[in-house]
């Protein structure tokens, strides 16, 4: 126990990590709250006159417009939003913000755009959207055949039999009709998974002279020759390494949990996922359940990095290449993703990477919201569980190979 408090000590002494870590928990924050400025809404003074608010402000314009709208997405109320957006069809031959005047906008057709979204992906016809809508493009009889024309999509979303029938298999568990709570999309998410990535970075630059450090130096050989030297002290490394990991992890996404909290509130994690902006993802999740997920997987995607960097740390004879092998794990994964084409070994290769769930363009965010499947003999498997599953096995045998190289190393 002495050894260990003596390792975390000198670790959090050294100013470059306190300033990482710092950074990390800050980060944290700054992710969470960003995504926040870009919402707009439109608000009515006690004048009459209709002003664009941004913000915090946004969102309690946005909850109090689409208060009537909230709960579940009925029959009722998607007659109500095609009756409101054919009457202005009817006068305008537009719904574009740009054709019609602001304060019909503001009343008939921006409270109704997320059920207009579900409408352009299920009853207008193909081609057609917000702003190339024509007033026979649609009629109130259209409401009842949502949810009909929804399951007809989903059944048709691949043409290989093999993957539609995984397919299939997941979107039956998707609830009809669907909840809605304005106001959250996919941003908020998005940029945590920025925050996973650059805590990822931060770790990589913190862990790489764990073993590296000392054998540019030469104290290992000292070290090496004392009673708890080796396998003790290897040991003593990877758990003061964990330490951090799970500490800086836990706080920063407590901080950012907290402040997603404040500004949505609770009631839009209830959300299905199909109400954020597109209604053919395939997991029967929520927000809420879609974070869970995110989070578990952070996590374990994160100590799979840190037990790839020690490797490399107890491997390299320098910091610096130490830091080169960790950072090309953590870029390789996004160069396979650029140019696999949905080639099957590539896409099967940028997903066994201990960096895969946390890689910038490959990240288990875009796996669970992306439609993608490799086969693995005869049977096709969702990439989000090829991830987590070459996570799992990376932290064993990473961590193995790192005691026995540094208990092996020689001069």
């Amino acid at each position: 126990m002495r050894l260990y408090v003596l390792e975390l000590k000198r670790l959090l002494k050294t100013r470059s990590v306190s300033f990482l870590l710092i950074a990390a928990l800050v980060l944290s924050a700054v992710m969470a709250y960003v995504p926040v400025t870009y919402i707009q809404a439109y608000k009515t003074d006690k004048s009459g006159n209709i002003e664009a608010v941004s913000g915090r402000e946004a969102i309690k314009v946005k909850r109090a417009d689409k208060k009537a709208l909230q709960g579940e997405m009925t029959e009722a109320k998607i007659r109500e939003t095609i009756t409101d957006i054919k009457e202005v069809l009817k006068e305008y031959g537009s719904l574009s913000r740009q054709d019609i005047p602001l304060e019909v906008y503001v009343q008939k057709v921006y409270p109704h755009l997320d059920i207009i979204a579900v409408l352009e992906q299920t009853v207008v016809p193909d081609g057609k959207n917000l702003y190339t809508m024509k007033y026979s493009d649609i009629s109130e009889e259209d409401a009842k055949n949502v949810y009909v024309a929804y399951r007809k999509n989903v059944c048709n979303l691949n043409q290989n039999p093999g993957i539609q029938k995984k397919i299939d298999q997941m979107t039956a568990q998707i609830r009809t009709p669907f909840s809605y709570y304005p106001e959250i999309t996919t941003d908020q998410l998005d940029y945590y998974e920025i925050y996973l990535f650059l805590v990822m970075i931060f770790f990589m630059v913190i862990i790489t002279p764990a073993f590296a450090t000392e054998y540019q130096t030469g104290s290992d050989q000292i070290l090496r020759c004392t009673k708890h030297g080796k396998f003790r002290l290897a040991v003593t490394k990877i758990a003061v390494v964990f330490t951090l990991i799970f500490a800086v992890f836990a706080a920063g996404t407590a901080v950012f949990s907290i402040i997603m909290r404040l500004l949505y509130g609770a009631e839009v994690f209830k959300n299905p996922l199909q109400m954020l902006g597109y209604l053919y993802y395939i997991p029967a999740f929520t927000v809420g359940k879609m974070y869970k997920v995110m989070v578990a997987g952070a996590l374990l995607s994160l100590v799979a990095v840190g037990s790839s960097t020690l490797f490399f740390s107890a491997k390299c004879k320098t910091v610096q290449s130490a830091l080169i092998c960790a950072f090309a794990g953590a870029f390789v994964p996004m160069v396979i993703f650029t140019i696999s084409n949905s080639r099957n070994i590539l896409d099967i290769l940028r997903c066994i990477f201990p960096t895969s769930g946390l890689a910038f363009m490959n990240s288990l965010e875009g796996e669970l919201l992306a439609r993608n499947f490799v086969q693995i003999g005869s049977g096709y498997y969702w990439t989000p569980y090829i991830i987590a599953i070459a996570a799992g096995i990376w932290i064993p045998v990473c961590l193995v190979v790192t005691v026995v190289s540094y208990c092996k190393k020689e001069a």
